[in-house]
């Protein structure tokens, strides 16, 4: 690999980082943070294709709830996850209750719906002149870096 593509992938990797903490504060910012789960499963990595890096991002299923929400009428959120979000929250103890509980939101949904929140749109919307700067300065960097390299060899040889 050469100087210019392990200084960019280095540069790049600065970029997924920013993007995977932002994405996250953006969500705990939202109030999307009542297991943790989904806040954890955010991530961000470069990998290498044959000639380029891309930044991909990842995370649990239940973002791509979060994103497009959940339109009235719809079928309902799987009961198993709102007992676990109601233990997790500490509304009920009781397994009855609990349950109970989860039923009443689950109808809720199916009757209201759920507003949907891009909450990575809205990291990119924020943050689009920065993260152009950041990939601007990255390529800059690793040209600097390859040229002056290359000048540097250069003089050796002469």
């Amino acid at each position: 690999m050469s100087i210019f593509a392990r200084e960019l992938e280095m540069q790049l990797h600065q970029i997924a980082t920013f993007l995977q903490e932002d994405v996250k504060r953006q969500l705990i910012d939202d109030g999307h943070k009542a297991t943790g789960e989904l806040i954890d499963s955010i991530k961000a990595v470069v990998s290498k294709g044959s000639d380029m890096f891309v930044i991909e991002g990842s995370m649990a299923k239940q973002g791509v709830f979060v994103i497009s929400g959940r339109k009235k009428g719809l079928k309902g959120i799987p009961i198993d996850a709102l007992v676990r979000w109601i233990q997790q929250k500490g509304f009920s103890n009781d397994i009855k209750q609990t349950r109970g509980i989860a039923f009443a939101i689950q109808t809720s949904v199916k009757k209201k719906g759920i507003k949907p929140n891009d909450f990575i749109g809205k990291v990119f919307d924020t943050n689009r002149k920065l993260i152009e700067d950041k990939i601007n300065n990255a390529i800059k960097k690793a040209l600097d870096i390859s040229i002056t390299n290359l000048v540097t060899n250069a003089k050796q040889i002469i």
